[in-house]
């Protein structure tokens, strides 16, 4: 049974995983204890990576969760960066061009993106390999709702950035992609990229995000990781 030093997840410090919770927090006692919570500890999930968020401190790949994987989410997804932390840069003008509770990922980060992304033939669009619907109905900002915090830190720059970091510059992004989206695009469309399998986007000098064009399903595992 978790407690409160426990990270709910779907990781090891050197394992890649996506938090749901992080039971350090006010609230995780309550959380751990959800029967929701006990009845999905070992229980296996599919985690879809829709893109990645790329910033001078941070590398991490954005997760869509589903519906039942939302049941287990518990993380706010309204945290701002404290006071002082830094921004991410200044933003560009507009140019088009082309060109926790843990599901454990299985892999250490070094890995995770060599491991083959899950094709069940069972026709979800995003395990079949069709192209990626974002649930908002626009490809550059998929993830309005709950659950947009959702990630898997792949790499941090040194020790003195901790991975909470990427977190918070994922939630950046998504206020900088909602920005783009309320304006309509035009001049102030942030500069875009497009290349075979995905877009790239900058949002500023210190914020970039890739969107795929597919999504890449991963076998994970809902877990404690104890402190």
């Amino acid at each position: 049974m978790p407690v409160c030093n426990t990270d709910l997840t779907f990781c090891y410090r050197d394992i890649a995983h996506c938090t749901a919770k992080f039971c350090g927090k006010k609230g995780g006692e309550d959380y751990a204890s959800r029967q929701v919570v006990v009845d999905s500890l070992g229980k296996a999930f599919k985690l879809r990576v829709i893109g990645f968020v790329v910033t001078p401190r941070t590398f991490g790949a954005r997760i869509l969760l589903d519906e039942e994987e939302l049941r287990l989410w518990g993380q706010d997804d309204d945290e701002l960066r404290p006071e002082g932390g830094g921004g991410l840069g200044e933003k560009k003008s507009a140019r088009k061009g082309r060109g926790g509770n843990n599901a454990s990922a299985g892999s250490r980060r070094e890995d995770f993106l060599r491991q083959e992304p899950v094709d069940d033939g069972g026709g979800d669009p995003l395990e079949s390999g069709e192209d990626f619907e974002a649930g908002g109905g626009d490809r550059f900002y998929p993830v309005p709702g709950r659950g947009r915090r959702a990630h898997v830190t792949l790499g941090t720059r040194g020790e003195d950035v901790r991975p909470v970091e990427t977190g918070l510059d994922l939630l950046e992004a998504v206020r900088a992609e909602k920005e783009a989206h309320e304006g309509g695009g035009g001049e102030a469309a942030p500069e875009t990229f497009e290349t075979e399998g995905a877009w790239l986007r900058r949002y500023s000098d210190g914020l970039w995000v890739v969107y795929l064009r597919r999504a890449a399903v991963f076998e994970t595992v809902f877990t404690g990781h104890y402190t």
